[in-house]
């Protein structure tokens, strides 16, 4: 490390093609995952967190992969925030998204161009010179039914390092939109537009830099999503689709948006992890191992980045059916729903997504997630109206009902409601352990699988006192 030099050693990789989607016999649809030796990784984890440090801060603030206390999920939040708040308004006639697709995005980066961009980023001496050893005569070789390719020069996906490589490559893109409000995780670059010009905008500064920096983008999986109005745009000549939905990051975003898509996928999801389950466990399988297996395989599944997105009363309904369904493998049909649940200490799907939505809110608040609080949420304050007498979370009025679905609205009623229940009249946060024990009460004391009212304690009919609801829920 004191001499810059990467062993050579450690430059060899074996590569095994992992199927994404689609066609198996396409190798377009094919992932190549890199397979390194345990010390070269534990060498790559002390060379990127030393130029972590040095770059954190210079990165784009709306970049959000492979970054501490950021996620997918976070940067579906902030970047629904905009559509919500975009669409809310009524001087909004055009508002779309620009979801574009690199070819081969760490596959192609150039390292001369690479390390030119580390230098004006103030990377230098030893460490510069370990990336340079790092990148140069890199080998791989290719594994499929055991048999092995000869080797080849070529950046490993599936590193340590190379990530933080491409977050420093692709920086000055979301740089050039400038006004454009942009997203960016890793490769996965888009784009919110409010008119043509924008899209046009947007498709010029994507082809110069693509050009500038021996890049391509794969024009025929862009897409442009129109929440309100119709936009046309291109790339390489391409006219790009205009599809109802987008897949992102996993959850399917649709131009309405609606959530029952989505929610659909999530449900059939589920189900076949569920009975992929049930073939493959061995009969006499104890309960506490079905309901382990259960809640770290298929509950996840449906409720996957739930933050993101607000299912309705009909969607509910769905996801529910999954883990009624787990719940009679699990125990017998013998007993209703909510008996089954109280035995497998369990609650619904619904409580579950409301309860992580108010957890991450938490998160947020406590400096957990790495974004601007000012920007999505006003601050709790001492003055002297009745709501900042209790200290609590400002809820913006929506124009729009569709607005109230945005995740840091309906969280920070969910928290006002929460620490008004509890009586909390300070700033505290309640931990994970007061907000768990608070839901298991309410679901013991409220909840009817035959009244959707119950399901939640924001319910979706809009006429419901949320607060009576956690109220009643905590008496005994």
């Amino acid at each position: 490390m004191n001499k810059g030099v990467y062993p050579s050693l450690w430059k060899s990789s074996r590569v095994t093609p992992i199927h994404k989607d689609g066609d198996r016999n396409n190798i377009e649809k094919y992932r190549p995952i890199s397979v390194l030796c345990n010390i070269s990784k534990v060498f790559e984890k002390i060379i990127s967190d030393n130029m972590y440090e040095c770059i954190n801060d210079q990165l784009h603030k709306n970049q959000f992969g492979f970054r501490e206390k950021r996620s997918a999920t976070a940067q579906m939040l902030v970047y629904l925030d905009s559509i919500y708040k975009l669409n809310n308004e009524k001087s909004t006639s055009n508002l779309a998204t620009l979801y574009t697709d690199f070819s081969k995005a760490f596959d192609k980066v150039p390292h001369q161009i690479l390390i030119e961009k580390l230098k004006l980023r103030r990377i230098g001496g030893k460490l510069l010179d370990l990336v340079k050893s790092y990148l140069s005569e890199k080998k791989q070789f290719l594994v499929v039914n055991e048999a092995s390719s000869s080797e080849r020069h070529g950046v490993p996906q599936g590193s340590i390092l190379g990530p933080l490589l491409f977050l420093v490559f692709a920086n000055d893109l979301p740089e050039n939109m400038k006004e454009l409000e942009c997203f960016a995780f890793a490769a996965d670059f888009k784009v919110i537009v409010k008119r043509q010009d924008e899209i046009n905008l947007s498709t010029n500064i994507l082809s110069k830099w693509c050009e500038e920096n021996q890049m391509s983008m794969n024009a025929k999986k862009c897409s442009i999503i129109d929440f309100r109005g119709s936009s046309t745009g291109s790339l390489n000549d391409i006219e790009i689709s205009h599809p109802d939905s987008a897949r992102d990051f996993g959850v399917i975003i649709s131009k309405t948006l609606s959530w029952e898509e989505n929610s659909t996928s999530r449900r059939q999801k589920a189900l076949a992890a569920l009975f992929a389950i049930k073939r493959s466990m061995v009969n006499g399988s104890s309960i506490a191992v079905k309901t382990h297996v259960y809640t770290g395989y298929v509950v996840p599944i449906l409720t996957f980045s739930s933050q993101s997105w607000y299912p309705n009363t009909k969607s509910q309904k769905q996801l529910e059916q999954v883990q009624k369904i787990a719940t009679k493998w699990m125990v017998g049909a013998k007993d209703c729903y909510k008996t089954r649940l109280t035995k497998l200490g369990l609650l619904p799907i619904s409580l579950y997504m409301e309860l992580y939505d108010i957890l991450y809110l938490g998160n947020i608040l406590c400096g957990n997630v790495d974004i601007d609080q000012k920007c999505y949420i006003t601050e709790m304050t001492n003055q002297t109206t009745r709501q900042d007498s209790r200290k609590e979370i400002i809820i913006p009025k929506a124009r729009l009902q569709k607005t109230n679905d945005n995740f840091f609205i309906r969280a920070a009623k969910l928290m006002n409601v929460v620490r008004r229940a509890l009586g909390i009249n300070d700033n505290l946060i309640p931990n994970i352990q007061t907000i768990s024990s608070f839901y298991w009460r309410y679901f013991q004391k409220a909840y009817n699988e035959m009244e959707s009212c119950t399901w939640t304690i924001l319910c979706n009919c809009n006429n419901c006192d949320a607060q009576v609801k956690s109220n009643n829920g905590l008496q005994v």
